[in-house]
């Protein structure tokens, strides 16, 4: 019988290493609203650096929206 991970075995370091493919301040640095987005498309160049480029450039909103954070988790860009 093999051990299940727990919370206790997984740290923040690896989670945000192994998910979205950052480093934890990049991760904190990224809006909470843009983290499923990113977490679900990956796969077509949406990373945790891209976003954060258009966070800089100011192309995209980093105001916390419940909506925003549920359209993201379906796959939509919140605006």
């Amino acid at each position: 019988m093999k051990p299940r991970f727990a919370s206790s075995v997984i740290d923040l370091e690896s989670y945000v290493r192994q998910v979205f493919r950052t480093d934890v301040d990049s991760f904190r640095e990224l809006p909470v609203q843009w983290r499923g987005f990113v977490l679900q498309h990956q796969s077509r160049g949406h990373t945790a650096a891209a976003v954060l480029d258009l966070k800089r450039r100011g192309q995209i909103t980093t105001e916390y929206d419940p909506q925003g954070v549920f359209d993201a988790y379906l796959g939509n860009s919140p605006q």
